[in-house]
């Protein structure tokens, strides 16, 4: 799995993290065709199960609508394995942004 830490914790943001997906191939990120989903704050602040993950859906050209399977905790952010699969695999994180 794949592990972004975040500078701004997720607890101090005023709403969550603004995640840029990006349209990936032939290896790399295009760094263009983007779609953007939010981790929100209230995730971290009123879960009570301990289970710190969610999917995210989102639609990209090229792609179509997918989903991402993601981990976090107050300053990371880990990808599941099987967001490496298929379709999954051609849209990759490559911004997080404090919102």
């Amino acid at each position: 799995a794949d592990t972004a830490t975040i500078s701004t914790p997720l607890s101090k943001t005023l709403s969550g993290w603004l995640i840029a997906w990006s349209y990936y191939q032939n290896g790399s990120p295009t760094y263009n065709n983007y779609a953007f989903t939010l981790l929100p704050k209230a995730a971290l602040l009123y879960n009570t199960t301990g289970a710190n993950y969610l999917r995210v859906t989102f639609t990209m050209a090229n792609v179509g609508t997918i989903y991402k399977l993601l981990w976090y905790d107050d300053t990371h952010i880990i990808g599941s394995d099987e967001n490496k699969g298929g379709s999954l695999a051609q849209a990759v994180m490559t911004e997080v942004y404090a919102v």
